[in-house]
């Protein structure tokens, strides 16, 4: 049963809120976060961990959907488990892509030569929260979406990650030297090859292009899935985009999102510390 992959968790409710700024601590275990950065290592890092960084970074490992010749998209079927697949919006959205300018924006630098944890781990490990509301509900977020990945993923099930398209070319991604975001989906789904993925029309919608949405329903069609659960973010924004559309693929019988894996945007959650308590 799928409800046996979810640990039972309260939704937190949010409210829409104005787009000052918050007090974000800015320090984890001594490496300095800051808004609008990009994160270029040194030369001398990137020749001494060479063997490490060829490693855990390089091409995303994950196969585009465009790319399977459609012929092929029958052998998908034997991960469809009861009719049922799964499609995440925008995965770890908040970590990777979230403006700078609606609410701070944490950017994590490595101390030199540590390359242990993925960037989504090291959020969820290690960031400081304080008292901030926001921060406390977005990483619990990351966690829940994270340890689904990994159990759908390892458990063989189907499923379409939609991504924002060439995601290394955000305008708010700050890893372009190593591509923080193609190691974290490597490392979460375990390069299942039971997941693909399809790229949004833009980066702040969950919608799909005229292109892409009628070879996702093809792909549907052919590997018999009649329910499509749903996860990711934002809430009512990029989820929704793609819920919408997703109502309309033909044979698809039930779009039902998963509330435990779905993620509310930081710019509808009322924090404590904006508040001024």
């Amino acid at each position: 049963m799928i409800k046996q992959l979810f640990i039972v968790i309260a939704i937190l409710a949010g409210s829409f809120v104005g787009l000052s700024c918050m007090s974000i601590p800015s320090i984890i275990e001594g490496r300095q976060l800051t808004e609008r950065k990009i994160v270029v290592p040194d030369e001398d890092v990137l020749k001494e961990y060479a063997e490490i960084i060829g490693n855990l970074y390089g091409k995303l490992k994950i196969p585009s959907l465009d790319e399977i010749p459609e012929e092929k998209f029958i052998e998908y079927k034997k991960y469809v488990n009861n009719g049922t697949a799964y499609a995440i919006v925008h995965p770890s959205y908040y970590v990777f892509f979230h403006n700078y300018d609606k609410k701070a924006k944490v950017v994590i630098e490595r101390s030199r030569g540590d390359y242990s944890k993925n960037i989504v781990d090291m959020f969820i490990d290690d960031y400081p929260v304080g008292k901030s509301k926001i921060l406390k509900q977005m990483k619990e977020s990351e966690r829940r979406e994270r340890d689904f990945l990994k159990k759908a993923s390892s458990r063989g099930r189907l499923i379409i990650l939609i991504l924002p398209p060439n995601h290394n070319n955000h305008p708010e991604y700050p890893y372009r030297k190593l591509d923080e975001f193609a190691r974290y989906l490597n490392e979460v789904t375990g390069a299942s090859p039971s997941v693909v993925y399809v790229e949004s029309e833009s980066y702040k919608r969950g919608s799909l292009t005229f292109e892409t949405l009628p070879l996702l329903n093809r792909f549907l069609q052919t590997v018999g899935v009649k329910t499509l659960l749903l996860g990711g973010g934002y809430v009512d924004l990029c989820l929704k985009d793609f819920q919408d559309e997703a109502a309309s693929l033909k044979d698809i019988e039930k779009v039902e999102t998963i509330p435990e894996i779905c993620t509310q945007s930081p710019d509808f959650i009322i924090d404590d510390k904006t508040m001024g308590k």
